[in-house]
């Protein structure tokens, strides 16, 4: 079968299988007569599995590790379970932020320091003086290339 029925059988795209097979997930894949790629059942299979670990988050070279050993008849639970102790990791680490940004959204305050605060600040008031041309009776000048020729400098308070 040509690349479009495996893209469609295993649930990937034409481009991230030609990805995979670029990287050597793929064994060799056959070739027919006129230098198309020719996919069997097995090949499907093996795709369709790469599918589902890339769901998992798996990275590709711990695909890569988990087929070499199923290749060699060993055992990829050490891949699987580190796997499994990062997405521990993560998962940590999306509660602590959680528990932060619920801290700060109850009148926590915000871990900065006075020269944080006064970055900001100046920050802000740059942005502030850029855009205000774009306020209504501005005076400020509108940036080099946006003056229409009639003299209007501002968005006139008619539009949407």
């Amino acid at each position: 079968m040509n690349i479009s029925d495996a893209a469609k059988r295993s649930g990937l795209s034409a481009k991230m299988i030609r990805y995979y097979e670029s990287v050597g997930l793929l064994g060799g894949v056959g070739r027919s007569e006129a230098g198309y790629r020719d996919f069997d059942a097995s090949d499907v299979a093996l795709l369709s599995f790469i599918r589902w670990a890339r769901e998992l988050n798996l990275p590709v070279a711990r695909i890569v590790q988990i087929l070499r050993a199923m290749a060699h008849g060993e055992d990829a639970g050490p891949v699987l379970r580190a796997h499994a102790e990062e997405i521990t990791r993560l998962v940590s680490d999306l509660e602590d932020k959680r528990t932060t940004v619920l801290e700060l959204a109850t009148g926590g305050s915000f871990p900065l320091t006075s020269g944080h605060l006064d970055v900001i600040r100046w920050r802000a008031r740059r942005a502030r003086q850029r855009l205000a041309w774009l306020e209504p009776n501005a005076s400020a000048q509108a940036p080099r290339g946006l003056e229409d020729g009639n003299g209007f400098r501002t968005l006139r308070a008619s539009l949407p």
